[in-house]
């Protein structure tokens, strides 16, 4: 009766063991696909931004100049007037 508890919980210690890797392996494979899709998808809005300012620029490039321009230089020709 000792042998049979004994294999008894073997067994069960083995089975448990590899569950546990089992889950922790797909636990990791889980975690890799979702950060791969967040890097896709902020890969994709700075992408989208970029492709958002080229366009405004054709359609008016006189306002992306001014909007790039620094804030100091807008207050010191205002001050000089």
């Amino acid at each position: 009766m000792r042998l049979f508890r004994f294999l008894f919980f073997i067994i069960t210690l083995t089975a448990s063991m590899l569950a546990v890797v089992n889950l922790r392996t797909i636990n990791s494979q889980q975690y890799y696909l979702c950060r791969r899709n967040v890097v896709k998808i902020e890969k994709l809005r700075n992408d989208l931004t970029d492709q958002r300012i080229e366009i405004e620029r054709m359609i008016n490039p006189k306002a992306v100049k001014q909007a790039a321009k620094p804030s100091g230089t807008e207050d010191s020709s205002s001050t000089s007037q």
